[in-house]
């Protein structure tokens, strides 16, 4: 192939990864102000063996990937933490310790394939 050829091949294709790259991050920015934490907690997840991520925003904040292991992933982390999963209420988790204390913990999709945790206020 001429290198004319090459050249504007290898143009669309930086186009396109340029365009796919921004439109991610539009969609994760259209949901939550701060998009520097989100972009980068989702990176982390996408391109290591990370299955759970604190967030760098005010509050106790995590994201976690897919639906089903996202879940698992964090009733996991909970039980570390001395909590066992009670019950699921809709958006929120109930967990409770030894000492009977319980906690809900909410959970909401943050694009098709990331979870967002947000533990209560103190």
């Amino acid at each position: 192939m001429p290198t004319k050829t090459i050249k504007i091949i290898l143009l669309i294709l930086a186009t396109l990864f340029i365009l796919a790259v921004s439109s991610y991050a539009r969609m994760l920015y259209s949901q939550e102000g701060d998009l520097r934490s989100f972009l980068s907690a989702a990176a982390k997840i996408t391109f290591t063996n990370t299955e759970m991520i604190r967030l760098d925003v005010p509050g106790e904040r995590y994201m976690t990937k897919g639906k089903i292991t996202g879940r698992d992933v964090f009733v996991e982390e909970m039980k570390d933490r001395g909590f066992s999963f009670v019950e699921q209420l809709g958006a929120g988790y109930l967990f409770e310790n030894e000492e009977k204390e319980k906690l809900v913990v909410t959970r909401r999709h943050y694009s098709t394939y990331f979870s967002l945790w947000n533990f209560p206020e103190k």
